[in-house]
Protein backbone atom coordinates (compact mmCIF):
# COMPACT_ATOMS: atom_id res chain seq x y z
CA UNK A 1 0.00 0.00 0.00
CA UNK A 2 3.03 2.30 -0.03
CA UNK A 3 2.46 3.00 -3.72
CA UNK A 4 5.53 4.38 -5.46
CA UNK A 5 7.16 5.07 -2.09
CA UNK A 6 8.71 1.62 -1.67
CA UNK A 7 10.96 2.62 1.21
CA UNK A 8 10.64 5.87 3.13
CA UNK A 9 13.75 8.03 2.79
CA UNK A 10 16.41 7.50 5.47
CA UNK A 11 16.63 11.27 5.96
CA UNK A 12 14.46 14.28 5.16
CA UNK A 13 14.91 18.04 4.97
CA UNK A 14 18.64 18.07 4.15
CA UNK A 15 19.36 15.41 6.77
CA UNK A 16 17.59 17.16 9.66
CA UNK A 17 15.26 14.19 10.27
CA UNK A 18 16.23 10.49 10.48
CA UNK A 19 13.81 7.65 9.64
CA UNK A 20 12.82 5.38 12.56
CA UNK A 21 9.87 3.26 11.39
CA UNK A 22 6.60 3.12 9.42
CA UNK A 23 3.63 3.72 11.72
CA UNK A 24 0.69 3.27 9.31
CA UNK A 25 -0.14 3.00 5.62
CA UNK A 26 -3.41 3.35 3.76
CA UNK A 27 -5.34 5.15 1.09
CA UNK A 28 -4.47 8.57 2.54
CA UNK A 29 -0.73 7.90 2.39
CA UNK A 30 1.79 6.63 4.88
CA UNK A 31 2.84 7.95 8.28
CA UNK A 32 6.35 7.32 9.56
CA UNK A 33 8.22 8.11 12.72
CA UNK A 34 11.31 10.28 12.27
CA UNK A 35 13.71 11.77 14.77
CA UNK A 36 15.01 15.31 14.60
CA UNK A 37 18.78 14.80 14.54
CA UNK A 38 19.68 18.03 16.35
CA UNK A 39 17.34 17.60 19.35
CA UNK A 40 16.39 13.91 19.40
CA UNK A 41 12.72 14.91 19.33
CA UNK A 42 10.38 12.37 17.71
CA UNK A 43 7.90 13.47 15.07
CA UNK A 44 5.46 12.02 12.58
CA UNK A 45 5.87 12.46 8.85
CA UNK A 46 2.91 11.97 6.56
CA UNK A 47 3.62 11.23 2.89
CA UNK A 48 1.05 11.63 0.12
CA UNK A 49 -0.08 8.33 -1.42
CA UNK A 50 0.90 9.63 -4.87
CA UNK A 51 2.53 12.61 -6.53
CA UNK A 52 -0.69 14.37 -7.56
CA UNK A 53 -0.82 18.16 -7.55
CA UNK A 54 -3.99 18.46 -5.43
CA UNK A 55 -3.09 16.61 -2.27
CA UNK A 56 -4.50 16.08 1.21
CA UNK A 57 -1.04 16.64 2.67
CA UNK A 58 -0.88 20.08 1.05
CA UNK A 59 -4.28 20.95 2.52
CA UNK A 60 -3.14 19.75 5.95
CA UNK A 61 0.07 21.80 5.64
CA UNK A 62 -1.94 24.94 5.02
CA UNK A 63 -4.22 24.20 7.98
CA UNK A 64 -1.37 23.46 10.41
CA UNK A 65 0.63 26.50 9.31
CA UNK A 66 -2.42 28.72 9.82
CA UNK A 67 -3.27 27.36 13.28
CA UNK A 68 -0.08 26.01 14.88
CA UNK A 69 0.48 29.13 17.00
CA UNK A 70 -3.07 29.22 18.34
CA UNK A 71 -2.58 28.03 21.93
CA UNK A 72 -6.35 27.63 22.42
CA UNK A 73 -6.32 24.73 19.95
CA UNK A 74 -4.45 22.21 22.09
CA UNK A 75 -5.44 19.20 19.97
CA UNK A 76 -3.54 20.39 16.90
CA UNK A 77 -0.13 18.74 16.45
CA UNK A 78 2.93 20.97 16.35
CA UNK A 79 3.81 21.89 12.78
CA UNK A 80 7.51 21.64 11.90
CA UNK A 81 7.69 21.89 8.12
CA UNK A 82 6.62 20.38 4.83
CA UNK A 83 8.22 19.76 1.48
CA UNK A 84 8.70 17.28 -1.33
CA UNK A 85 10.88 14.21 -1.63
CA UNK A 86 11.17 12.54 -5.05
CA UNK A 87 8.04 14.41 -6.18
CA UNK A 88 5.95 13.30 -3.20
CA UNK A 89 4.71 15.81 -0.64
CA UNK A 90 5.35 15.27 3.06
CA UNK A 91 4.27 16.98 6.26
CA UNK A 92 6.32 16.90 9.47
CA UNK A 93 4.26 17.26 12.66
Amino acid sequence: MLGKLKNPPETLAQGDYKFIKVLAAGGQGIVCQYQKVETGEMCAVKFDPNDSGDSDVLKECNFFRAHHKNEALTCIPKYYEHGKHDGRRYLII
